[in-house]
């Protein structure tokens, strides 16, 4: 667009249908006349002529828009701030359909206010869920694992009974879904499978509670501290501070090792082989002494010292011991008993095979 001896232009053959476009342009302003020299351009006589044009629809249906979005464009552009406002053109947007499935239809204002009224349902919930396991549920004598699994299962809860009411009230019939929820339910059969599994497991662990947080646990070749129960996964914390994403179906098809399941005092064996002649009352000494001096260790039940095999040169001792599972891991304890039996079989002369 440009002026042109006092007039304005406007260039319509870069246009990719100029010659319609030249067409509708002279009849949406009759006093448009060609530009001499330039056949692609149009002349108006004033500023005006070209207002009146640029509020024609069908100029803008002809530029590859919409019927909808040409009215609206023309409509808008002859428009004050205040008409635009005061103005039913927005209830129009609003109304318009964007699909049908049975007797429900979406438009574009329940479409916003689905997506403005889940995205609250979520916030709530999720405020509601570290509401309930931080404070409220903090004053009764509960562990984290059992706060935390009612605040999670009561959240899921609310966002099941608060996506129905905003389905409701957004004009979603459910009723009226029966067809979309068949397709669903194929879906689920298929490729949904294993997310369908590890949420309804994910709700049996929160339930049941065969597992809970801060229990020390072993699934398959995965160990570590209960971190967080998810509704797709759980969360393991190792010792190396590395956190492992476990689906939540393995803890119902598998074999789970939780040595705090029983909330009572496990027994750990570390096994030594030591010379033929190794005094076995001396051992027991000394294993009375390393429990008495380790701070995880427990005096009672008592340790033990157990043979298990012998030959004509060495003799394969076990030295249980028993300590509380939540304070320490095992390895880590094996490993200072090892350390601390090193040194008292150096002091006292005992052998290895």
């Amino acid at each position: 667009m440009g002026h042109l001896c006092g007039f304005v232009c406007i260039q319509v053959g870069k246009y990719h249908a100029s010659a319609s476009l030249h067409q509708l342009l002279r009849n949406g302003c009759p006093e448009a006349t060609g530009c001499p020299g330039h056949q692609d351009y149009l002349v108006f006589e004033s500023i005006h002529d070209l207002k009146r044009l640029v509020a024609t629809p069908a100029l803008w249906q002809s530029l590859f828009l919409q019927p909808w979005a040409g009215t609206a464009i023309a409509s808008s552009l002859t428009m004050s701030f205040a008409e635009i406002f005061q103005g039913e053109w927005w209830r129009t947007a609003l109304q318009l359909v964007l699909l049908r499935v049975g007797d429900v239809t979406i438009s574009v204002g329940s479409l916003l206010k689905l997506l403005l009224f889940m995205s609250l349902l979520f916030w709530l919930a999720g405020g509601m869920r570290r509401w309930l396991a931080g404070r409220l549920l903090g004053h009764f004598d509960v562990d984290e694992g059992t706060r935390i699994a009612i605040a999670s299962v009561l959240r899921y809860l609310v966002l099941i009974l608060g996506m129905v009411l905003i389905l409701q009230n957004v004009g979603i019939n459910l009723s009226a879904l029966g067809v979309v929820a068949g397709a669903v339910g194929v879906g689920v059969g298929f490729g949904l499978q294993n997310i369908v599994s590890n949420f309804i497991s994910g709700l049996i662990v929160m339930l049941e509670r065969p597992i809970k947080v801060g229990d020390r646990i072993e699934v398959g070749s995965v160990q570590g501290v209960v971190r967080e129960i998810s509704a797709r996964h759980t969360t393991l914390v190792n010792s190396d501070n590395v956190a492992i994403l476990v689906p939540n179906q393995r803890f119902i098809v598998e074999n789970v090792v939780n040595a705090a399941y029983l909330q009572e005092p496990v027994r750990l064996r570390v096994a030594v082989t030591l010379a033929a002649d190794t005094d076995p009352l001396l051992l027991d000494r000394l294993l009375l002494e390393l429990v008495h001096a380790h701070s995880q260790l427990l005096e009672t039940p008592t340790p033990e010292i157990l043979l298990s095999s012998a030959d004509g040169s060495s003799r394969q001792f076990e030295f249980a011991v028993w300590f509380h599972p939540d304070n320490i891991a095992r390895e880590q304890l094996a490993s200072e008993i090892r350390l601390d039996l090193e040194m008292a079989f150096a002091a006292h002369g005992v052998r290895h095979a």
